[in-house]
């Protein structure tokens, strides 16, 4: 508090959120009276050294290495819901990183999980992933070795994938060595709804060997890059897209990849997936992204954050041959369209995840398509960025 300069008033500053609080107090001196301060002889301190021998014994992350939640989660397969769980847990040092994720599914009356391992105790990250859906089986094991600098970074990554798939009581496995190379130097910032400078490059080899009636091996090879340009308003951006895949074999169906759809590595957005399944994809996206509102906030203490909702207009393109090198290309996919994105944190900020709403026009002036998709790292629908994933039609 502190007096006034005519010494009639007390005034109480107060800080808080919204401001300022003024409080003021009228004095009157007959309520006042001087109090006699006495004097106290205060008794003298004495302290007692005691030396502390601390303890040193070896890291043990296993105390640390149990679930500390249960987040239920949807199945959402052939218009119906499934119930699910996903939990996450790490050691202190994020020595080792574990996410499991399990149900049950109502259609197939069968049980679904995905269980990712990942260590960070030797130079090589080490990451193996069991998982099984509705029609598959598959395991992976990669080794990545990174080299992070100032304003970059770059990842080698060699790895080993085995699928056994299952379709109308026919069962056919496949097997892949993988060599992968990524790199970066994207930014972006606290308030950045997307990368907003820099760019990316993805490309990776895969030497399959399948087993369906006869064995036979194939080559496939993809990469994707992009570019990001800072828009004239504050967080918006320009990005330019492109993803490219061809495969090498001696059969007519072996390595053909999917090329359409609304997500993933070779998606035209508006059209559906598998529009076309060739042995030659190239796809190109023009996207231009800005902010519609910020959250930055949660509900009580659960597990999610919301960001923010933004918007993106883009445009795709992609194209298809039947062999490598191509004879002939197939129609060119044309479309156009806007996206609405809520983005949010799950798992206190462990998980990142987007839903989106979206609304597609293609070339061929057909119904307008109207689609939604999660865009996470949920295990469900995990996506390693540093490997592009497999895509390929059996």
């Amino acid at each position: 508090p502190d007096l006034s300069s005519n010494e009639e008033e007390i005034v109480f500053s107060l800080y808080t959120p919204n401001g300022y609080n003024i409080h003021i107090l009228h004095i009157d001196k007959n309520n006042f009276e001087e109090v006699e301060i006495e004097k106290s002889e205060i008794e003298k301190l004495t302290f007692e050294e005691k030396k502390i021998e601390p303890q040193i014994h070896s890291y043990n992350p296993l105390p640390y290495l149990l679930p500390r939640f249960w987040l239920p989660v949807p199945i959402i397969n052939e218009m119906t819901l499934s119930p699910g769980f996903l939990t996450f847990f790490q050691d202190v040092l994020s020595y080792h990183q574990f996410f499991i994720y399990g149900g049950y599914s109502i259609p197939t009356k069968g049980f679904l999980y995905d269980i990712l391992y990942i260590n960070n105790m030797f130079p090589p990250q080490i990451s193996a992933e069991l998982t099984k859906d509705f029609l598959s089986i598959e395991n992976s094991f990669y080794l990545t070795f990174f080299r992070n600098y100032t304003t970059s970074h770059h990842s080698f990554t060699a790895g080993y994938e085995y699928d056994v798939l299952m379709s109308q009581n026919v069962t056919s496995k496949l097997s892949c060595i993988v060599f992968g190379y990524h790199f970066s130097n994207r930014l972006r910032f606290p308030k950045s709804i997307e990368y907003e400078r820099g760019g990316y490059f993805t490309t990776n080899y895969r030497l399959y060997s399948e087993r369906y009636i006869y064995i036979y091996t194939y080559h496939n090879v993809k990469a994707k890059a992009g570019c990001y340009i800072k828009g004239p308003f504050s967080h918006n951006v320009l990005a330019v897209k492109s993803a490219s895949g061809f495969s090498l074999s001696d059969t007519t169906y072996a390595g053909r990849m999917s090329l359409g759809g609304n997500s993933g590595t070779f998606a035209v957005r508006g059209y559906d997936e598998g529009t076309y399944y060739e042995k030659t994809v190239i796809t190109g996206t023009v996207e231009y992204s800005f902010p519609l509102l910020w959250f930055e906030r949660g509900i009580s203490t659960y597990p999610i954050y919301f960001r923010n909702l933004h918007a993106k207009l883009f445009s795709d393109a992609g194209t298809a041959a039947q062999d490598f090198p191509p004879n002939s290309i197939e129609s060119m996919l044309l479309s156009f369209g806007i996206e609405t994105t809520l983005s949010l944190d799950l798992l206190y900020s462990q998980v990142p995840c987007d839903l989106t709403v979206g609304l597609a026009v293609t070339k061929e002036g057909t119904k307008p398509s109207f689609y939604f998709t999660i865009s996470t790292f949920i295990p469900y629908s995990f996506n390693n960025e540093r490997i592009i994933e497999p895509n390929i039609h059996h």
